[in-house]
């Protein structure tokens, strides 16, 4: 609802807001923020991963569930990335580019830079196993 007002020949649009809307708009915010809060902990409660023989396995996600298996077959090579926030933090995100179309990206993020220094070499071939 808009209320017009005419000053000195001039016409101006002031917004009239019900009463409960300097309630709402705050108490919407407040909501929203909790919310996310709480989506960022579940998603964080919810983040796995897990090195066997022959994967890595890895589970996220809150409302959809996600399981990516990557066998270690098809690993090419890895990456570790830092940026300066991760790197204050000792955070990294590991790369690993596999060999195929579906899932040639996998990402790592939120793990510690030495877990991803390990997993880096847990998922390196030995140059004595024969591997190219």
């Amino acid at each position: 609802m808009v209320m017009m007002i005419l000053s000195m020949g001039f016409c101006y649009m002031v917004p009239v807001c019900p009463w409960w809307f300097f309630w709402a708009a705050p108490g919407g915010m407040i909501i929203i923020a909790l919310t996310g809060f709480w989506y960022t902990g579940a998603a964080f409660r919810r983040y796995a991963f897990c090195l066997d023989d022959m994967a890595l396995h890895i589970r996220k996600g809150v409302f959809w569930h996600i399981q990516t298996t990557v066998p270690l077959n098809r690993v090419q090579h890895t990456d570790i990335l830092q940026g300066p926030l991760q790197r204050r933090y000792d955070l990294a995100k590991l790369v690993i580019h596999t060999a195929g179309t579906r899932h040639a990206l996998v990402n790592l993020e939120g793990i510690t830079h030495s877990q991803a220094v390990a997993l880096r070499q847990a998922l390196s071939f030995d140059q004595d196993e024969g591997a190219v």
